[in-house]
């Protein structure tokens, strides 16, 4: 599948400034500070959230927090049992055990679209990263599968991807029941074979070129006139003899998009930050944030020559 020159509109490379303001997230709720916030200050951050989903007053914001916001995920990633079988093993002989596959599909219109796979069974699911946050999310759900805990996560579409023990096993076994989709995939996977697709999956992520414009800033980025001019560019190859395959499509076009938006400062590292814990597994206290010291996001991006 043919994809757009670099040679022609390299993109910058040189290393974007520390952000003047940081983003703080925490179960149910966003928080923007005016410097790295302490352990304690993330805490009380959490504190006022519960508060307000308990249905009593915020109370004061707390320095060095500047504006907050409810964030209420549709995705959740937790340890504990979940909520449909209360983490009761399931019978081995019930299941049988089976590779796993975990791919990313495509990045498109502010979508991570992603593919799960068992035997013949295939479950296609959908995450929203900017307005929910989840590819943290992700990364957490890698992490409780290493520290060989259960977890599980519930995606926009409303499918559920569970993870429960598998009964008669021994504590240090490898093996775990995989429900996916409402037992649309339920098999048992080796732990081991799952952590590493997931890991790959959130690599693929990581390097995708078109992340931030077709991912995590699509909906904070304005439309442009390279959005047409890449749907035109598309349909040309479609017309020399290129598939029209709706994956191809959508690779292509973010590509061309992403070689043609110069990003903001903010937005850059922004975009690394979510970067760099793809590729870790490691989730940052803070994160870089789009808003500035003017309380304003930015959103004059730079369009670059074909």
């Amino acid at each position: 599948m043919p994809a757009p020159s670099e040679a022609s509109h390299p993109l910058p490379s040189a290393e974007p400034p520390r952000p003047t303001t940081h983003e703080v997230r925490v179960a149910g709720g966003v928080f923007i500070a005016s410097r790295p916030c302490t352990l304690a200050e993330r805490q009380d951050a959490q504190a006022m959230v519960t508060r307000v989903l308990v249905g009593l007053d915020a109370g004061p914001l707390p320095p060095p927090f500047v504006t907050w916001e409810l964030r209420l995920f549709w995705a959740f990633c937790e340890p504990h049992p979940d909520p449909y079988h209360e983490g009761q093993p399931v019978e081995a002989a019930a299941l049988t055990e089976t590779a796993v596959q975990v791919r990313l599909s495509s990045i498109a219109a502010g979508w991570i679209i992603f593919d799960i796979s068992a035997g013949e069974q295939t479950v296609r699911c959908f995450l929203d990263p900017y307005l929910q946050g989840q590819l943290s999310d992700l990364v957490r759900f890698a992490q409780l599968l290493q520290d060989r805990a259960f977890p599980f996560l519930w995606c926009n579409d409303h499918h559920q991807i569970i993870t429960r023990p598998v009964a008669g096993t021994l504590d240090g076994s490898p093996l775990l029941a995989l429900d996916v989709a409402n037992q649309d995939i339920q098999v048992i996977v080796d732990r081991r074979v799952l952590l590493a697709q997931w890991r790959a999956f959130c690599t693929a992520i990581a390097e995708a070129e078109h992340l931030a414009h077709k991912g995590v800033l699509h909906s904070s980025l304005p439309s442009t006139v390279v959005d047409d001019q890449a749907d035109a560019a598309w349909q040309r190859l479609v017309a020399a003899g290129t598939p029209n395959d709706e994956e191809a499509r959508e690779l292509f076009t973010g590509t061309y998009i992403a070689r043609r938006i110069r990003l903001t400062t903010r937005q850059k590292a922004y975009v690394e930050a979510e970067r760099q814990m793809l590729r870790t597994l490691v989730i940052p206290a803070e994160w870089p944030s789009l808003i500035g010291p003017d309380g304003h996001d930015e959103e004059a991006v730079e369009i670059l020559a074909e």
